[in-house]
């Protein structure tokens, strides 16, 4: 009789992931591939101490040895995050291939891509959130509706069906036990989500309206903290960015502490990346990539009067983006596109700044009882788990900056 043991399954996942399971994320969201990583989150917490200020000094050397002071150190307590994506098989499906690893194989791939898929859109999204989880806002929609139109139609690829949504109002979030309804359609060109709740959203989730932000079932306030967060479209205090990050009050140097800002207002985009070069150098910066969202770099390459391409590599073997480079008094600037940066924003980074930070792998398999694989209690069926253990970290906001197109 074929048996359901490990000595089936380790040769073909062996065969579909030899370089594990990051290979398959980062070709497909750019800004993970290309930031730094580190494995090592141990701890509580990772200190992040940027410096805004140098010692005083003066031209008189009395007052200079009087005035000295010290260097003007912050810190982030940065605390880790937790994402999750299950897969399960049935016994059935395994024992009848159990003689084939090429059928095995089959069966494990597609629902492990499924886990991955799910998985790399939520990454993909958090990597350029703000933490809080808020995957849209709330438009036209009336009392008695099962459906709603997000207020960003961009915003749609961050949604699938069967996804559960939770709302809350303003800037507060669900809390996992909080109501939800079921995705059941999403028409992509207009941004029209229709759930499950037949008598009105409003019935399932109270005082569901125009305006409230939505999230994924059990993420509000539970997610990494990406390049929005670390350098918001506003200042610290203002528009609803919250003025302490990590436990750091970051109202004593807002540019420093939460990076440079720059309102395009609407104006042709190759001279708005200029500008928003010229104000991160005059701060002390030098950025050397440009992030923007697929539309807007058709836009960019439409304008640009001369194009050179380059491949900009990362610290992973065999994963490259190409990039335009956009020339500066500085040197080149690497343009790279991403279909998950925001439509309404480009992030001007210096990658030296940045680190996607984990504990082990980002993501990896769940093995604590040392298999990649156990059985389910409650079905016939065995059941993978994939997961990371992440944050993102920025040692020095003020060298990185936020464009608003």
């Amino acid at each position: 009789m074929a048996q359901l043991d490990v000595t089936s399954f380790l040769p073909a996942l062996k065969l579909l992931y030899p370089k594990g399971l990051a290979e398959i994320l980062y070709p497909k969201c750019p800004l993970m591939g290309w930031m730094p990583k580190s494995t090592d989150f141990y701890g509580e917490a990772a200190v992040i101490t940027p410096m805004y200020g140098g010692t005083r000094g003066s031209t008189t050397f009395t007052n200079a040895i009087n005035d000295q002071g010290v260097v003007s150190l912050s810190r982030f307590l940065v605390t880790r995050v937790k994402d999750y994506a299950p897969a399960s098989i049935e016994a059935e499906a395994l024992m009848a291939s159990a003689n084939d690893k090429g059928a095995i194989a089959k069966a494990l791939d597609t629902q492990i891509k499924g886990a991955l898929y799910e998985f790399g859109r939520s990454a993909a999204f958090q990597i350029y959130s703000d933490g809080t989880g808020r995957r849209g806002r709330v438009s036209g929609f009336v009392a008695g509706q099962d459906f709603f139109t997000l207020a960003n139609v961009e915003d749609v690829v961050r949604f699938e069906v069967g996804m559960d949504l939770q709302a809350s109002v303003g800037v507060t979030v669900p809390a996992p036990t909080d109501p939800f309804v079921r995705i059941t359609a999403i028409n992509r060109r207009t941004g029209l989500i229709t759930t499950d709740a037949a008598a009105g959203i409003e019935t399932v989730i109270i005082g569901f309206a125009d305006t409230w932000g939505v999230f994924r079932s059990g993420d509000g306030g539970n997610c990494a903290t990406g390049l929005n967060g670390w350098v918001p479209t506003n200042d610290p205090g203002v528009g609803g960015v919250p003025v302490n990050l990590f436990g750091l009050n970051r109202s004593v140097d807002p540019l420093r502490l939460a990076g440079v800002r720059i309102a395009g207002g609407g104006g042709v985009m190759e001279e708005t990346v200029f500008d928003a070069v010229a104000e991160a150098h005059i701060n002390g910066a030098q950025p050397d990539t440009l992030f923007i969202n697929s539309r807007r770099f058709a836009e960019l390459q439409k304008s640009m009067y001369s194009k050179t391409w380059v491949t900009v590599n990362t610290d992973i073997p065999g994963i490259g983006y190409k990039a335009l480079q956009f020339p500066t008094d500085y040197g080149e600037i690497a343009v790279i596109s991403d279909p998950n940066c925001p439509t309404e924003e480009g992030y001007l980074l210096q990658r030296d700044s940045w680190k996607l930070h984990s504990l082990g792998e980002f993501p990896h398999f769940a093995t604590d009882d040392g298999l990649k694989y156990r059985r389910l209690a409650n079905a016939d069926a065995i059941e993978f788990r994939i997961r990371g253990f992440w944050n993102v970290e920025c040692d020095k906001p003020g060298m990185n900056a936020v464009i608003t197109w």
